[in-house]
């Protein structure tokens, strides 16, 4: 079911609950700020206890234009961004990665030592072999949807690229806040991907393969 949520100048249907404030200003962009809430059922039972804090980092969160006239790109991105997800000491950096549909990401190893990329489940399925250290290889993501990223030869290694069909897109926080910049007056949908959740999923099925594999 759908909330809607009304801001001079700015409407917002929305999928989750989430606290939303909207600095409007007619016939100019503005910020929309978000507070995300994660809660477990134990969280919920010990609300005033300072440990049911719940981490509410990597949620992804982006407005899909209902106006065309919401739909053109904001100022100053007209120049293509390039993406990077960092392999380094064993890890990728950042974890989350929120990228327009279409777009390159760069896996640069900054190990001194072999590194793979590779993607089997959702979203963009490729799988970049084994690269030695200091060498680069990129990936045009040009699938809609979530991508969950791992490393054949380093298997605690893991990380998530989100492509978005829209400019307007924000990553949260542990507290559960974001910012999406440079929003245009209009209409929206508000989506969003608790990607850890799928993550582990993925991450369980990619060991089972390796062990039915086996």
């Amino acid at each position: 079911m759908f909330d809607t949520v009304r801001k001079p100048g700015l409407v917002i249907a929305a999928c989750i609950v989430c606290s939303c404030t909207v600095i409007p200003a007619r016939g100019q962009d503005v910020a929309v700020t978000m507070r995300m809430a994660v809660r477990s059922p134990a969280a919920a039972k010990q609300e005033k206890s300072p440990r049911a804090a719940v981490d509410a980092s990597d949620i992804v969160v982006w407005l899909k234009p209902l106006d065309p006239a919401s739909r053109s790109e904001p100022e100053g991105t007209t120049s293509p961004k390039t993406f990077r997800l960092v392999q380094h000491n064993k890890s990728f950096q950042p974890h989350v990665l929120v990228v327009p549909v279409g777009s390159v990401v760069d896996f640069p190893n900054h190990d001194p030592f072999f590194h793979n990329v590779f993607s089997l489940f959702d979203g963009k399925r490729f799988d970049l072999g084994l690269y030695e250290a200091g060498a680069t290889n990129s990936v045009r993501f040009d699938r809609l949807g979530v991508s969950f990223l791992f490393c054949n030869i380093h298997p605690e290694m893991s990380a998530v690229v989100v492509a978005v069909d829209t400019p307007y897109y924000g990553l949260s926080d542990r507290k559960g806040s974001l910012a999406i910049q440079n929003v245009p007056d209009g209409r929206y949908e508000l989506a969003q991907e608790q990607v850890r959740a799928r993550l582990h999923t993925a991450f369980r099925s990619k060991l089972l393969a390796s062990l039915i594999a086996c």
